[in-house]
């Protein structure tokens, strides 16, 4: 080969190099970001028949303690293998709320430091 030519061959070979690093720097980025984002609990809610709590206080821990104590029970009274394999077996929840997912929103309290009263309480 030329000099020319290799010359030309380093040249779009670092180029390659460099723009692929880019895409990977945005890539990484994007998905720092976005779990970040999840730590901090500001995404979007895809929950569906949920049970919201909205804001907290001095209250709302002993609030999420009872809705435990009610899942806890529900979910023991459906343990058995039988109750398992032949969903018409199942005992139905007192209240929906025994069933259903809780979603906490707060403006005034971060993620970390609902987690770490909710994990207190228990």
């Amino acid at each position: 080969l030329e000099w020319r030519q290799r010359l030309v061959f380093v040249a779009q070979l670092v180029a390659g190099v460099v723009l692929v690093s880019i895409l990977i720097g945005l890539i990484t980025d994007a998905v720092n970001s976005y779990m970040t984002s999840l730590t901090d609990g500001s995404t979007k809610v895809v929950e569906r028949g949920h049970t919201l709590i909205l804001g907290w206080n001095e209250s709302s821990t002993r609030l999420v303690v009872q809705v435990a104590f009610l899942r806890r029970s529900f979910s023991l009274a459906n343990a058995t293998w039988e109750r398992q394999l032949l969903p018409w077996r199942r005992v139905p929840p007192s209240t929906p709320v025994a069933a259903a997912p809780v979603v906490i929103l707060s403006d005034s309290y971060p993620k970390a430091r609902i987690e770490a009263k909710i994990e207190a309480a228990f």
